[in-house]
């Protein structure tokens, strides 16, 4: 395991720490250069390519909205072409011919602090505390856990769905993942109605689930600009507005009594903190019936930051230590 913590002042600053860091992991680097007011790197290991552009007083989404502003922008592809746009990369989550992926948003900076993990087996988690106390969260990886498919299914998520990566003008129902909230759990869809959600976590899974959208589903519901790919990832973390008992966000949960468990995070009677796996479901084309695809390693929803635990301590659970963020536990060796 390898883990790097530093300051940067700026979202160029930080993706070009990022980058080094990523490179120092084995990653190979196919590009890396200023692009517009900001800064773009592509990165690859094993066939798949990860897609960033840092965000300097602009919008950076083909599908962005409103407001220029500041962050990190993500997505997974299978290519690198210098001739296309940083967005418009090969085998990214295509949806009428515009890939779709997620963020950071950030302020210009300087930042607090940034902690880079890599777990050894390509599985990458990145939290930035931007403003004192308030944390955004990137990760991605080669491949789920692998308790169901013996294919390696790559994942990413952002504490922010890409269109409002550098912006939230004009929306006021987005409460985690800003300039003043951290982000949540891994994998938490964003909610602007009943039947809205914004993608901010995409799977890549097996054609006979996803035909389409080359083959990625996310947790995103409703039309262009959610992200949503046609067949919806199932994810167990809830940050909505509420629930309905027939709507679209009580079907993002395949299991409500995991969610019981999940809303059981900490214990008040002692110091114990519940490490909360995202486990991750994909509606079956045939039944339609929930798949189990397995979890993103070394990350887990956790509530021991204000429970007992600030931002940055260690939490060990039988032996193992894991650094703790508002609301995320990562899995650490010192």
């Amino acid at each position: 395991m390898a883990y790097s913590t530093g300051t940067a002042a700026s979202p160029t600053a930080l993706l070009q720490a990022l980058a080094t860091f990523l490179v120092a992991q084995g990653w190979t680097s196919a590009a890396a250069a200023v692009d517009g007011s900001g800064y773009r790197a592509h990165l690859h290991k094993g066939g798949v390519y990860a897609n960033f552009r840092a965000a300097e007083n602009e919008q950076i989404w083909d599908s962005n909205n409103t407001g220029s502003g500041y962050g990190i922008g993500l997505y997974l592809g299978t290519g690198y072409s210098g001739a296309a746009d940083w967005q418009d990369q090969a085998g990214g989550p295509s949806v009428s011919s515009e890939n779709f992926g997620v963020g950071m948003i950030l302020p210009a900076g300087p930042f607090v602090a940034h902690h880079f993990h890599a777990d050894g087996a390509d599985n990458i988690f990145v939290a930035v505390e931007h403003t004192g106390g308030v944390f955004g969260y990137l990760g991605f990886g080669l491949a789920l856990s692998k308790e169901t498919h013996a294919q390696d299914l790559p994942y990413f998520f952002g504490s922010m769905a890409g269109f409002y990566t550098t912006s939230l003008q004009g929306v006021s129902t987005i409460n985690h993942g800003t300039l003043a909230v951290s982000g949540t759990e891994p994998f938490a869809v964003h909610q602007t109605s009943d039947t809205f959600l914004n993608a901010t976590g995409f799977v890549k899974v097996p054609s006979s689930i996803q035909p389409s959208a080359n083959n990625w589903v996310s947790n995103g519901v409703g039309a262009s600009p959610s992200g949503a790919t046609g067949v919806r990832l199932g994810v167990p973390f809830h940050s909505v507005l509420n629930f309905n008992s027939s709507g679209a966000v009580l079907n993002e949960h395949p299991r409500w009594d995991y969610l019981k468990i999940i809303d059981r995070r900490v214990a008040t009677a002692y110091a114990r903190a519940f490490l909360a796996p995202p486990m991750l479901f994909a509606p079956d084309s045939i039944t339609s019936r929930w798949i189990y695809l397995g979890s993103a390693p070394s990350v887990f929803g956790c509530g021991a930051v204000g429970n007992g635990w600030a931002a940055g301590d260690t939490l060990t659970v039988g032996g193992l230590d894991y650094l703790v963020y508002p609301n995320i536990a990562c899995r650490h060796v010192p």
